[in-house]
């Protein structure tokens, strides 16, 4: 079966699978069926010939069809390609995507903080059952996120100033730290 389409002055009016249906003419005229070759002044019909390209080198592709108008045919071209990478993320969002556990124990040990941890969690075992047990739930998540864990340090800013006064858990000091980690990948 042969598709159709029918064309005037270079558009595409409608398309046919096969001669059958009708021609509506610019001067109102119809004809029908529509037959390829057929011409009455704007109006013309015309083959539809379905071509493939395959651009891809392999793995994901994708797919993009036009048609255009040339030579008494409408050429129908689908081209297959390679699916394009995802852009690579931007510094800032690799300085501040979510690390892995392998990745907050690191910070941890690389930065010293784990020594305030271990400091605010034995300080909270003592006397605040409460804050001990988020603490040690926090300590074995998946993932850790920045807005999370600075949240978290704000909340315990006041023990962690009692137990370990040296240490800067200043927002501007956490978010250095985890970019240094997220944005090298951490323990390598």
């Amino acid at each position: 079966m042969t598709n159709l389409a029918h064309v005037r002055s270079g558009k595409i009016i409608r398309r046919f699978s096969g001669e059958s249906g009708w021609v509506d003419l610019a001067n109102g005229g119809r004809v029908s069926p529509p037959v390829a070759g057929f011409v009455s002044g704007k109006d013309r019909v015309v083959p539809v010939v379905d071509e493939t390209r395959d651009d891809s080198t392999g793995g994901r592709t994708i797919s993009a069809m036009t048609e255009t108008i040339e030579k008494g045919r409408v050429l129908r071209l689908t081209v297959i390609s390679d699916r394009p990478a995802p852009p690579e993320p931007t510094l800032a969002e690799r300085q501040t995507r979510d690390l892995t556990r392998p990745e907050f124990t690191y910070l941890l040990a690389y930065t010293g903080l784990d020594d305030v941890w271990a400091a605010i969690e034995a300080a909270a075992k003592k006397g605040n059952r409460a804050l001990y047990a988020t603490l040690r739930s926090q300590a074995v998540q998946q993932n850790f996120r920045l807005s999370v864990t600075l949240d978290f340090i704000a909340q315990v800013a006041e023990i962690a100033a009692q137990v370990v006064p040296d240490v800067d858990l200043s927002e501007d000091a956490i978010r250095t730290a985890w970019a240094g980690v997220a944005d090298k990948g951490g323990p390598q």
